[in-house]
């Protein structure tokens, strides 16, 4: 059975670890393959221990099962737009994809951002990512026409969508 929780700076490596699989097994043919093969659990795992050891509005949770780190949920305050929440990033390692962690870490980190008095969050996708798409419309949320080209860690300029939903 899996628990979520927030992340700390131990969590870092096997954040890292999950990210960098879901992001080689959903970003396949989205993103340069030569991009994906060479990212760095160690580099990433240095990012997100600064990261974790410092407070503000971003936080993270992790899904954990016997110790180890399953994925993650980054949300917080918008980044664009004061007063609205922000789904900054769910990723799961996907040799657990489809057994509801993800769901679980969707859940968590909603019922935080309305704890802090969120009425409405969004969330931007890699355009093409349709299993993200189909995941985040299960759980009702909406495109809202909003579009972007954003480079994810030196990635070439990738085109995002933005999807939208209210939380109470």
């Amino acid at each position: 059975m899996s628990e979520v929780r927030a992340a700390t700076p131990a969590d870092a490596e096997g954040i890292a670890r999950a990210q960098i699989r879901a992001w080689q097994h959903a970003y396949a043919g989205l993103m340069p393959e030569e991009f994906l093969r060479t990212l760095s659990v160690l580099d990433r795992a240095s990012d997100l221990r600064a990261k974790l050891t410092r407070t503000g509005g971003a936080r993270t949770l992790v899904a954990v099962e016997e110790g180890s780190v399953l994925g993650f949920a980054g949300h917080g305050p918008d980044r664009g737009e004061a007063g609205i929440g922000e789904l900054y990033a769910l990723y799961l390692d996907p040799d657990h994809w489809r057994r509801g962690i993800g769901t679980l870490l969707h859940a968590a980190a909603l019922r935080e951002l309305q704890e802090t008095g969120h009425r409405e969050a969004v969330v931007w996708l890699l355009d093409g990512n349709e299993r993200a798409h189909r995941f985040y419309e299960a759980h009702g949320w909406r495109a809202d026409g909003a579009r972007k080209q954003e480079s994810i860690r030196g990635s070439p300029p990738l085109e995002e969508i933005r999807l939208h939903r209210l939380l109470a």
